[in-house]
């Protein structure tokens, strides 16, 4: 398995994380996954836990080997060529291959009521990490098909260990999620070479 954009800071400023980090979850259970990142600090850190995290480009990647899955979580939005990333994934990819990928779900309830409150487009906080992108499951699945993916399958779901998850917010996702799941936080696509 291939996973590209893992290190979260969680090699350095946010071992926090470390419980809920997805790359280590799936480290756990995959027979091989190797790791690519472009912060090289992360990258040594995460090597020093014993993991293959490669430092390179999610955009502009050869790291000569193929893999059954590749997976990238919460990164698409990030990049400033997601079609360049796709290829890449995709040639990554052995026949039949998938590709699973998260990002925000730009109408979740959340984002919705922040407009209505605010009035204003939102902005992401975190200018280490400031989304150029948001999708839903329409460009989302229209990207995909665009670079060479098939049986593309989108859903959504709640973030993993999400500090929102509290009291009435928690109430109000989980009555979504059997209703309404196009309301919830994270937009998921599978999608096959």
């Amino acid at each position: 398995m291939l996973d590209v954009g893992p290190a979260e800071l969680v090699g350095t400023v946010n071992r926090l994380k470390l419980e809920r980090w997805i790359h280590g979850k799936i480290a756990k259970v995959a027979k091989k996954v190797v790791g690519l990142d472009h912060n090289g600090e992360q990258v040594f850190a995460l090597k020093a836990l014993g993991y293959d995290i490669r430092e390179g480009d999610a955009e502009q990647f050869n790291l000569g080997e193929q893999f059954d899955v590749a997976f990238a979580g919460e990164l698409i939005e990030h990049l400033s060529n997601p079609g360049s990333f796709l290829d890449c994934a995709r040639q990554h990819l052995i026949d039949h291959g998938k590709l699973v990928v998260t990002t925000p779900n730009r109408y979740s309830i959340l984002s919705i009521y922040k407009v209505l409150r605010s009035g204003q487009v939102l902005t992401y906080s975190k200018p280490i990490a400031k989304h150029v992108a948001y999708f839903d499951s329409d460009s989302l699945e229209s990207l995909l098909v665009r670079h060479g993916f098939s049986k593309v399958e989108t859903g959504y779901c709640q973030w993993l260990g999400a500090s929102e998850s509290k009291g009435l917010y928690r109430l109000l996702v989980n009555s979504l999620s059997k209703y309404r799941p196009a309301f919830l936080p994270v937009l998921v696509a599978i999608a096959e070479k």
